[in-house]
C-alpha cells in the first residue's frame, strides 16, 4: 500500500485528519499544529538536558529517559523497548499483552503475535503457529526457524543464509550466524558461571561456597560446560550435607549413613570428585553393614505392639548377641528377621498371635524355600513358649503345593487375554515346571515354536539338551 493511498488518521488532541501523525506520545497522535502548542522546549526531568516535552505533564521526561526505565509488566530493566505505552515503556516479551488482537491473514485466528513474514512472497501478517508451521531445524546453527532454499545447498535459517559464519564476540572463534553473539562454547559457560553465582547463595558457609565452586570447575574440566551446567543442581542436596561441616571435609561413614547406599548412587560424581580430590574413598564393607542395618530397622518397625512385637525382638537381641561373637554376619540376621516376619504375618496380620504348627505349615507351603532361614525363629519359639513346632511340612505336601500354585498361575495367565512372546515364554516356562516337574527353567533361553499334535495346539520346545511339549493356553 503506497502512502497516497494509506487512510487518514484523526489528531488525539484537535479531531482534524492527517496524513501522518507528527508525534506519538503515550499511544496519543498528535498533528502538526497540536505539537508545536503542546510540546515545548525545556528540561527533562530525568537527565537535565532539552528536548521538546508535553506541558501538561509536569513531571515529563525525555525519550532517551523513558526507554531506560523499567517495563511496565515485568518490571525488568536493561530489556529492549517493545512499546511505549500510555504507562510506560513495555519490553519486547511483554509488549504484545498491550496490543489490540487481530486476525490472522491465513487462519482467521485472532492474536497479538501477529509477525510479517515473506515466506509466502505476499508478506501476510501470520500467527505464530502458521509461521512455525514450515520452520525446521537449521543444518547450520541448529535452531528451529523458518528455513530459506538456497538452491542446491541445504536450506537455512536467513541470518546463516545472508551471513554465513560470523566470529563469535567472546572468544572470535567462527561460528554460524544464526548462533546470534556467541558461539554454543562461549554460550554454556556464561549459562554455567550465572547458575554456579546463583546456587552458591544458598549456601551459608564460605567453606562450603569454596568447596562447590570447585567441584563445579573440576566438573566442568571433566564433563564440559555444557553438561556441567544443565548437572549442577542434582547435586545441591550433597552439599547442603557438606555445610554441616564448616571446617572439615565429612567421612565416608558420615556420607553413607546420611545418604544411605542408594542415596550416594544418586551422587557418584561428587563422591568421585571427593576421591580424587580429597582422598574420602569408599568402603564396601561398611556400606553392607549401613545398608543391612536400615533393613533390619525397617524389619524390627513393621510389628505393632504386641506379643509377637516381643518376641520378634528377643530374637534380634540374641542375634545380635550371636553377631558380637562373630557367629553370624549381620546379612544373615536380616534374612532370618525377614522370614520371622513373614511367619507372624501368616499367623495374624495384626501381629497379635504367636504362630502355631498350622500357621508353620501354610506359611512352609507357600514358601517352600524359607525353611531354612525360619529355622532358627521357629526354635527361639519353642524355646521361650515352650512349644514343639516342627518346620518338616513333608516333600509331598510341598509337591502339592507347589502343582496347586502353578495351576492356579495357569489358569490366571489363560483368563488374561495377553499374548506376545513375553506372555508365551512365561507360559512355557509354568507349563514346564507343572507338567514336566523342571525345576526352575531359564525362559530368556528357551527355544520354541508352534506345534499341532492330534488337533492339539501346543510348543515344541528345547530346554538344555532335551526336547518337552507344552499344550498352548486355551482362549476364551
Amino acid at each position: 500500500m503506497t502512502a497516497i493511498e494509506a487512510p487518514l488518521q484523526a489528531c488525539g488532541e484537535c479531531c482534524r485528519s492527517m496524513a501522518k501523525a507528527k508525534k506519538v506520545h503515550r499511544g496519543k497522535r498528535y498533528c502538526e499544529t497540536c505539537y508545536a502548542r503542546l510540546f515545548k522546549r525545556r528540561a527533562c526531568a530525568g537527565c537535565g538536558n532539552f528536548a521538546r516535552l508535553p506541558i501538561f505533564h509536569s513531571g515529563a521526561k525525555c525519550r532517551a529517559c523513558e526507554l531506560n526505565e523499567p517495563c511496565v509488566r515485568c518490571k525488568r530493566p536493561g530489556r529492549p523497548v517493545g512499546m511505549l505505552t500510555p504507562y510506560g515503556p513495555a519490553c519486547n516479551s511483554c509488549a504484545h499483552y498491550f496490543r489490540t488482537p487481530e486476525p490472522c491473514d491465513i487462519c482467521g485466528e485472532h492474536s497479538t503475535r501477529l509477525t510479517r513474514v515473506q515466506k509466502t512472497g505476499s508478506g501476510a501478517r501470520c500467527c505464530p503457529r502458521c509461521v512455525r508451521s514450515e520452520a525446521a531445524t537449521c543444518p547450520s546453527c541448529r535452531r528451529h526457524r523458518v528455513l530459506i532454499p538456497q538452491g542446491e545447498a541445504p536450506a537455512c535459517c536467513r541470518a546463516c543464509a545472508e551471513q554465513g559464519e560470523v566470529p563469535c564476540q567472546r572468544c572470535g572463534e567462527a561460528m554460524p550466524a544464526g548462533y546470534g553473539k556467541t558461539c554454543e562454547s562461549c554460550y554454556w559457560k556464561s549459562s554455567l558461571l550465572q547458575r554456579l553465582a546463583i546456587k552458591q547463595e544458598a549456601f551459608e558457609q564460605p567453606h562450603t561456597r569454596s568447596l562447590f565452586v570447585e567441584f563445579v570447575q573440576w566438573l566442568e574440566t571433566h564433563a564440559g560446560a555444557h553438561r556441567a551446567s544443565l548437572k549442577i543442581g542434582r547435586y545441591h542436596p550433597f552439599f547442603e550435607f557438606i555445610e554441616r561441616y564448616p571446617m572439615e571435609i565429612p567421612s565416608y561413614a558420615d556420607l553413607v549413613e546420611h545418604f544411605q547406599a542408594q542415596g550416594l548412587r544418586q551422587f557418584r560424581t561428587p563422591m568421585k570428585w571427593l576421591k580424587e580430590r580429597y582422598s574420602v574413598h569408599a568402603d564396601p564393607a561398611l556400606q553392607v553393614q549401613v545398608t543391612e542395618s536400615r533393613r533390619i530397622e525397617a524389619l524390627l518397625g513393621k510389628p505393632v505392639p504386641g506379643p509377637a512385637r516381643t518376641l520378634l525382638h528377643s530374637y534380634h537381641a540374641g542375634m545380635m548377641a550371636r553377631l558380637a561373637a562373630g557367629t553370624v554376619a549381620l546379612r544373615s540376621i536380616r534374612i532370618s528377621l525377614k522370614a520371622a516376619v513373614s511367619l507372624l504375618e501368616e499367623a495374624s496380620a495384626s501381629f497379635g498371635k504367636i504362630p502355631d504348627q498350622p500357621d508353620l505349615r501354610r506359611y512352609l507351603l507357600k514358601k517352600p524355600g524359607q525353611r531354612a532361614a525360619v529355622q532358627g525363629f521357629v526354635l527361639h519359639v519353642n524355646q521361650t513358649h515352650g512349644l514343639t513346632l516342627s518346620t518338616d511340612v513333608g516333600d509331598k505336601a510341598v509337591s502339592r503345593a507347589r502343582r496347586k500354585h502353578l495351576e492356579m498361575q495357569l489358569i490366571g495367565m489363560m483368563g488374561s487375554g495377553e499374548s506376545g512372546e513375553q506372555f508365551e515364554r512365561n507360559w512355557i516356562k509354568a507349563a514346564l515346571m507343572l507338567f514336566h516337574d523342571l525345576a526352575r527353567p531359564n525362559k530368556r533361553k528357551l527355544s520354541y515354536e508352534r506345534q499341532v499334535i492330534d488337533s492339539q495346539e501346543g510348543f515344541a520346545v528345547r530346554s538344555g539338551s532335551k526336547n518337552y511339549w507344552v499344550p498352548a493356553p486355551l482362549r476364551r
